[in-house]
């Protein structure tokens, strides 16, 4: 349980984002314990990096941080 509660909320849309974005990151991060590859998991890092930044934006977003 959270012991705060954040003064902001997303909307649905970002709600969705958020989620779909989380749940690739865990996804990928499997796969780049799984790759065996140096190559595949230097992409698995890119693709994670880009998910990792669209979250970034969606939280200042959030929070109208530039």
């Amino acid at each position: 349980m959270c012991c705060c509660q954040l003064r902001y909320t997303f909307n649905d849309c970002q709600d969705s984002n958020v989620i779909t974005l989380v749940t690739q990151l865990l996804e990928l991060n499997k796969q780049k314990q799984e790759a065996t590859l140096a190559t595949k998991r230097e992409q698995i890092e890119a693709r994670i990096a880009h998910a990792e930044a669209r979250i970034n934006r969606l939280v200042y977003q959030l929070y109208d941080v530039t």
